[in-house]
């Protein structure tokens, strides 16, 4: 979310991932009347396998957030 200097939302931008997918990607624009940006993720699992804390074995799991100045 895009947020100005009183902490009022001015944008959202959702990052979509295809199923499967091993990365995505997102260039934020129009930035002027932005004060912060928020960054919130969240994982919804899968729906075919879902996670039980119970299982001995994990999977590694990850995302990797790069912000980057251009």
């Amino acid at each position: 979310m895009k947020l100005d200097a009183q902490g009022r939302e001015t944008g959202r931008v959702v990052v979509g991932a295809q199923p499967r997918a091993t990365e995505a990607q997102m260039t934020v624009i129009d930035l002027d009347a932005t004060a912060d940006v928020l960054i919130a993720a969240t994982n919804v699992g899968d729906p075919y396998a879902p996670m039980d804390p119970d299982d001995e074995t994990f999977e590694p799991h990850a995302w990797l957030l790069t912000l980057a100045e251009e």
